[in-house]
């Protein structure tokens, strides 16, 4: 796509969600393909779905119905304790407590967020679904022995979907391969079974194709992008609200490798920015939040012998009760706004021009400049499409994005 002074620009983005949609657009319309992204979407839920009911029997056999309504509940509302800052806030800029109904809450901290699962799937399906779904066949399968043998595969098809999401995903396997393989000489040959192998010779030219250009992406560490006291103590807060309160209560009726590597993740992934919207936690953390809501669902459903166990079991059920709030005022934004009409004209450029992020962002993490070095050795030379000057093409975003 040709942009200013005779500037080419490469569409780079993970684009595997989309692809059986656009074939069917291609061969049936604009409306089927729609609707085949509708179902796209649904098969990819139902298997989560199909998953969490395995790992419901794993976690009480006896009352395998009960235990899935209670793990499919919790994974579907799984939500950070959001609605509590966004209430103060809300009350202070005299907006009343509930200011968030209807405009969503989940930016509270400004600097980064953990995406609830109500917003993954009906904002950004296109990387909760990936993510969830390596993560739970990881959580089902990982102490299995061929596991580390063929590891790779999911993860190689993840990452065309969300390469964020499918590092996070890829950090917790390595973590469960540490500890079912320990030893180096284990490791290797399980790093080395042909199933991996394929999966490497998949991912490569993928990976080479998402990492075009991806130097202008920005990024960096998060005490060099804010003053080092406001951004330790929105850190800390932000923890508190979104991971401690369900790791803290969890820890007194279940415990895991697995668990404590993902409350170590979402602790440590806030410290590194990458991205416009900070894809490094809305992103890399939809793997090991996937971990925690799993984590959360069994710790309901064993039983709580003990004082600690009881306590534990209350505290969940507290934050349960406000995370079901939040993830109300998310799927507000539903029943309140009206859904805007599909644009099929407009250009990526075009469209980013007229959004609401035009002046915080330079669109770097879709578009990487034409010829790329990294890619012109093995990609075949682009159809150029040309672009219409700026106001050239119809209203993309209705109210100009906003």
């Amino acid at each position: 796509m040709p942009g200013g002074d005779d500037l080419h620009w490469l569409l780079r983005a993970p684009l595997g969600f989309f692809l059986p949609a656009g074939l069917v657009g291609r061969l049936a319309g604009f409306g089927m393909a729609q609707a085949a992204l509708w179902a796209w979407a649904g098969i990819g839920f139902g298997l989560a779905l199909a998953l969490l009911a395995s790992l419901a029997r794993a976690a009480a056999p006896a009352r395998p119905g009960r235990a899935f309504a209670v793990m499919a509940g919790v994974f579907a509302l799984f939500h950070g304790l959001d609605i509590l800052p966004n209430a103060w806030l809300d009350w202070q800029a005299g907006i009343g407590a509930l200011g968030s109904w209807g405009r969503g809450g989940e930016w509270w901290s400004r600097m980064f967020q953990y995406t609830g699962h109500v917003t993954g799937l009906l904002w950004a399906p296109n990387h909760a679904l990936p993510a969830w779904l390596v993560t739970l066949l990881l959580l089902r399968h990982w102490q299995a022995p061929g596991y580390a043998r063929g590891v790779a595969l999911p993860l190689a098809a993840c990452a065309f979907w969300s390469p964020v999401g499918a590092a996070g995903t890829a950090l917790l396997a390595l973590a469960a391969l540490l500890r079912q393989a320990p030893g180096l000489q284990a490791f290797r040959r399980a790093a080395l079974a042909p199933g991996n192998l394929l999966a490497a010779g998949f991912a490569v030219p993928i990976c080479l194709y998402l990492v075009a250009g991806a130097e202008a992406v920005p990024h960096g560490a998060l005490l060099s992008a804010h003053p080092a006291a406001q951004a330790l103590g929105t850190w800390a807060l932000f923890l508190a609200v979104e991971v401690l309160c369900w790791a803290v209560a969890a820890a007194a009726l279940v415990r895991g490798w697995l668990f404590g590597a993902a409350v170590a993740m979402l602790c440590l992934l806030p410290a590194y920015v990458f991205g416009p919207g900070n894809e490094m936690t809305s992103r890399g953390g939809l793997a090991p939040l996937t971990v925690l809501a799993v984590v959360v669902a069994t710790a309901l459903l064993v039983p709580a012998l003990g004082r600690a166990q009881r306590l534990g079991r209350a505290g969940l059920l507290a934050c349960a009760v406000l995370a079901l709030v939040g993830s109300a005022m998310e799927g507000s934004l539903l029943v309140t706004k009206s859904p805007w009409p599909a644009s099929r004209e407009c250009s990526v450029p075009e469209a980013a021009r007229q959004s609401v992020f035009r002046g915080t962002t330079d669109w770097s993490h879709y578009l990487a400049p034409w010829p790329e070095p990294l890619l012109k050795g093995w990609m075949r030379r682009p159809v150029l499409r040309p672009v219409p000057p700026p106001g050239g093409e119809p209203n993309c975003w209705p109210n100009g994005g906003v």
